[in-house]
Formats: C-alpha cells, structure tokens, sequence
C-alpha cells in the first residue's frame, strides 16, 4: 500500500499486468472496479516509491524494473521515461528483477535478483525523476549456484544490512537436504553498494521472511517443511541466531510483521 493509506497495488504474473485498488477510509476495499495497466508477462511486485509517486514493477523474465508515474488523486498510472530500468547484461552476473526494497536514506533501492545466477542487484535511484539504473549485481550463493533461486528481501530498518532468502528448488521435494538459506550483504553508507558476508541455513524453500519492527528479530517462512523459523539478530554484524522453529498448518507463502497498536 502506498503510504497515505487510500490505495494499495499488485501485479499479475501470468498476465503481465499491474493494478491498483483504492481503500475507504478505514483502509479497506470495498469491491470498486482497479485501474489496471499492461506492462509485460512475469511482472513479479508492485512498490511505491517512499515519497508515493512513483511504483516500480520489477519483471524476471524480462530482466527489467517497470517505471511507473502514480497519480495519487484519481490512483491511476502513466509510463515513465523512460518506461523500465534494464537489469545486468552481464551473464555471470545475479540477474531477473523479483521483488525491490528502498534505502531509508540513500538514493539506493535493492532487488532480489532471481536467476540466472541468483544474488541481489543494487539500482541508483534518483528520487526526483522516478528512474532507476542498475550499478551492482551481486551472488547470493557462494560456490555452485546450479539449482537455486532468491525470493524475498528486507533491509534492516538502520539500512546497514540486506537480507535475502535463498531457495534450492533442486531440492525442492526432500526437507532433509538443500541449501535454503537467508544471505546477509552488508550495505556501504557511502555509496549504498552491496558486500556479501554470508550465509545462515534456514528453513524449507524460504518464499517469504520478515524482519521485526525494531530490527531484532528475522521470521522465515518454510513453504517447503510449514515452519516458522525465529532469529535474533546480532545489532553489530546482521548475523543470525536461531531462537525457534513452530509448525504453522498448511503451506506457508507469505510471512508479515506489523504494528498491531
């Protein structure tokens, strides 16, 4: 949702499509018709920009970041220009755009970058005109990447560290191996550019995760074993230490935290 409340965006995957919804005001959708705009197939997220002028649509398939100018009076939105941010050319680069983060201070927004090589990208962002460009693209797998993919990602909320979640859709189908895992990248205060420091095993194909509120603690989501992990966070590294693991029924695709004052 954008951050005045009154609309909130998605996207469709399979048809390559964003739309946004408008709330009354108790922030609820009450069934009015969305304006929905066509961009191109494995549109993946839909996020505001900070200031809520713009929503960034970051598209794997494609391998680009759709820009978007958002009238936040009638909830409507028009391309861009230019219309998309291209993603690393660069084959040995983390490439394919999944979903996007924005830095509390710097100019910076982040991806996770899903495949070929999965990993993390770091975009320039120029608050003023609404566009992106792609300046690092960074592995979240260290060795052999064959067979595995990023999903989520979170900043921590003072903006030093970047979480991503890795998934080994290799072994997808056996909870008793794989190397699903949360990659912790530090993130320069200078330039916002990204350094990987490691990896921390976690749950089972790790679709979604959440970092609390205060930056404390990190819940993952196993949609592949239907836990619920809980880490402490070390204030001073980023680095993870496992404090529970709860069953939750089903199969787990999406994991929130929020302010339930």
């Amino acid at each position: 949702p954008e951050s005045g409340g009154r609309f909130f965006a998605g996207n469709s995957y399979g048809q390559g499509k964003v739309g946004v919804w408008a709330l009354d005001e108790d922030r609820v959708y009450r069934g009015a018709e969305p304006f929905e705009f066509e961009l191109e197939k494995k549109a993946h997220a839909a996020v505001f920009s900070p200031d809520n002028r713009f929503l960034f649509v970051p598209a794997t398939g494609p391998n680009k970041v759709f820009q978007l100018v958002f009238n936040g009076e009638k909830g409507t939105v028009h391309p861009n220009q230019p219309s998309s941010a291209p993603g690393s050319r660069n084959p040995e680069d983390a490439r394919q755009p999944r979903h996007i983060v924005f830095h509390p201070e710097l100019g910076m927004a982040y991806t996770t970058n899903e495949r070929e090589h999965p990993g993390a990208g770091a975009w320039r962002f120029d608050r003023e005109k609404g566009v992106l460009e792609s300046v690092q693209a960074v592995r979240s797998v260290p060795g052999d990447d064959e067979g595995m993919t990023t999903a989520d990602l979170h900043l921590s909320p003072d903006g030093k560290f970047l979480y991503v979640s890795n998934r080994d859709i290799k072994n997808r189908n056996n909870p008793d191996e794989g190397r699903d895992a949360i990659a912790l990248f530090s993130v320069n205060q200078a330039d916002g550019l990204l350094t990987f420091v490691q990896t921390f095993p976690c749950e089972k194909i790790p679709r979604s995760f959440a970092v609390g509120l205060e930056g404390k603690r990190v819940f993952v989501s196993g949609q592949g074993d239907q836990k619920l992990g809980d880490y402490l966070v070390d204030q001073e590294s980023g680095h993870l230490t496992r404090m529970g693991r709860h069953d939750l029924p089903g199969v787990p695709s999406w994991v929130s935290v929020i302010d339930a004052e």
